[in-house]
């Protein structure tokens, strides 16, 4: 049975709440039990269950000694059931308020003389537990996830003494715009410049002029291309201007399977031809997951379209490139070598043009199929090793991208 589902202004669908029951149920270690399919049992279990989520949320907060937030809950889109998810992951991560908070930045600016239209950019910051390296990571996700989905992996940056400034884009989560959609290429690039500048900012008032002070960006597919690259190039080539202060220029980044275009594979045909389908399109039902669900026919469709409106932004990116204007700081690329959905050619065709600054590592493919996406470890850290020239690297010949950057579906 499809539950036709009820979005109320702090708590969100009655299906959200009921995961969240359960994955509190599972926190506590007790039964999970079934909340049922039907709108009634739904309506019936939702009062319990809001009452339920606020009693923990206030019994987190009483051991804390401080709120799980100080965003004001009428700032978030379901602000009740994002407080409760936020005090149910720093339990499960052993973290307490003050290690994590979070915000809007303001973005505002051009591209390419392109004036871009305004965005409130939500993020999150989890600040080192192990002795401060000074160093910030802005991570930008792929299309369709929020920053929620690397709460392990930024946990996991902090015991290295890496400062973690997670943000989630336009298309998912608390970031002003329409859930799966974008704007444009250069929107992407545009927002992760500004939450980069943000972050320059925080690292100078925190930890001063020190040598080694500085920032570092992540990027994933869509998130590395047009966020990451986007913003690298045209801010250093002068072309991207923000209103206020300017993104530093000669940022390192560390991209995760850097989409350029759709890749004409049979597996991409047939999503394609999936998501076509009148009847299947109406059957999303969302998941755990805190961003955009893409594994159902609507939800391919919403890829496909949010890929075409970033599409002519991209092919003049790479034009750029392909004319030697590339970003002046250094790239670490990682790659899976049979990638099914993101050709890893345009990978190597990218290091290509930065010669000597630009660092290629192909990685197998054995968990292509997993849903872990909430935790960076092993290669994206050997790459921000790398590009510091600090450390040796960790991941060994056992691990694989996915286990440390999540899926690398495009």
């Amino acid at each position: 049975m499809v539950v036709k589902e009820r979005n109320t202004q702090e708590w969100g669908t009655l299906l959200e709440v009921a995961l969240t029951i359960k994955a509190l149920d599972r926190f506590r270690g007790r039964e999970v039990v079934n909340t049922g399919a039907g709108r009634k049992a739904f309506r019936r279990g939702a009062s319990h269950w809001h009452s339920r989520l606020s009693a923990f949320r206030a019994e987190c907060e009483g051991n804390w000694g401080e709120a799980v937030t100080e965003v004001a809950s009428g700032l978030l889109r379901h602000g009740e059931l994002f407080s409760v998810r936020k005090a149910l992951a720093l339990k499960e991560l052993g973290r307490t308020p003050g290690q994590v908070t979070e915000g809007f930045i303001t973005a505002t600016g051009t591209v390419d003389g392109n004036r871009i239209e305004p965005r409130e950019i939500f993020y999150q910051r989890f600040r080192p537990t192990a002795s401060p390296l000074r160093r910030m990571l802005v991570v930008s996700p792929p299309f369709g996830i929020t920053g929620r989905n690397y709460f392990m992996a930024a946990s996991r940056l902090n015991e290295l003494g890496y400062d973690v400034l997670l943000m989630d884009h336009q298309w998912a989560g608390q970031t002003s715009g329409t859930q799966g959609r974008l704007d444009r290429g250069f929107g992407v690039a545009r927002d992760v410049a500004a939450v980069a500048a943000y972050a320059s900012r925080a690292v100078q008032k925190e930890y001063g002029e020190a040598p080694d002070a500085g920032v570092t960006l992540i990027g994933k597919n869509l998130g590395g291309s047009a966020g990451v690259l986007g913003a690298l190039l045209y801010n250093d080539q002068d072309l991207l201007r923000l209103d206020g202060r300017p993104m530093p220029k000669g940022l390192d980044a560390v991209l995760v399977s850097p989409w350029f275009g759709q890749e004409n594979s049979f597996r991409n045909r047939v999503r394609k031809v999936v998501s076509r389908v009148p009847v299947f399109n109406q059957l999303a039902v969302p998941g755990e997951s805190p961003g955009v669900r893409l594994d159902t026919p609507r939800d391919l469709k919403s890829r496909f379209t949010a890929m075409r409106s970033a599409l002519p932004d991209i092919r003049l990116l790479t034009e750029r490139i392909e004319a030697g204007q590339t970003s002046t700081g250094k790239i670490y690329v990682i790659h899976s070598a049979s990638h099914p959905y993101i050709n890893p050619e345009k990978s190597a065709w990218l290091v290509s043009r930065y010669g000597e600054r630009g660092t290629l590592r192909m990685v197998d493919t054995r968990h292509i199929a997993s849903s872990s996406g909430k935790y960076l470890t092993g290669y994206v850290i050997d790459g921000v090793k790398a590009l510091l020239g600090s450390g040796e690297m960790m991941a060994g010949s056992g691990d694989s991208l996915e286990s440390s950057f999540g899926t690398i579906s495009g």
